[in-house]
């Protein structure tokens, strides 16, 4: 995979995460209203019912502004944190198995502040190219213009790839685990 690849990919699936998550705000607020705002009808009366309805169209604007802004609202940074997340776990499976082999091989003297710090070298390492292919100079928001010119069937192909690298991370930290215990247990 070439450097321009995997930087593509990784903002793809970034940009993914952002969709998502802004689909997922939608259907709560849409949930939310469908409950209270009813309720709030039937149990006030015709001023206040008109008050409330112009701070509901008020506050929509203003929380969609601050949840959807690209640069530093609320959807993009928790997209940011959840794709550092998931990219973690894979090399975490390295450290996993370093742990082990630390742990097999230096049994009586182990200190167990090297165990937090194995695992922590290869996730350490591995953040650089994700942080010089999507988070230096804001390289996202210049995909992001360029993903919202793509056609459906992209989109759904590269969600696709989005979930699948979650579930990837998942499945990578839980053979790492097993990983670990087959080092540990054999003799």
């Amino acid at each position: 995979m070439t450097k321009e690849q995997f930087e593509y990919s990784l903002n793809a699936i970034l940009y993914c995460m952002w969709l998502i998550g802004l689909k997922q705000n939608t259907t709560s607020i849409n949930r939310f209203k469908a409950i209270f705002v009813p309720l709030t009808d039937f149990l006030t009366t015709k001023n206040y019912k008109k008050k409330f309805h112009e701070r509901l169209k008020k506050g929509e604007k203003e929380f969609e502004a601050f949840y959807q802004e690209k640069n530093n609202g609320f959807q993009i940074s928790r997209s940011i944190h959840y794709l550092g997340f998931f990219y973690s776990m894979y090399p975490l499976y390295i450290g996993l198995i370093l742990g082990g082999i630390y742990i097999r091989f230096m049994y009586p003297d182990v200190n167990p502040i090297w165990f937090l710090i194995l695992p922590a070298i290869p996730i350490g390492i591995a953040f650089l190219p994700l942080n010089k292919a999507v988070y230096s100079h804001d390289k996202y928001i210049g995909y992001f213009k360029r993903f919202e010119k793509e056609n459906e069937q992209w989109l759904k192909k590269w969600k696709l790839r989005t979930i699948l690298f979650c579930i990837g991370g998942i499945l990578i930290d839980i053979l790492g685990i097993l990983t670990l215990f087959a080092i540990l247990l054999t003799s």
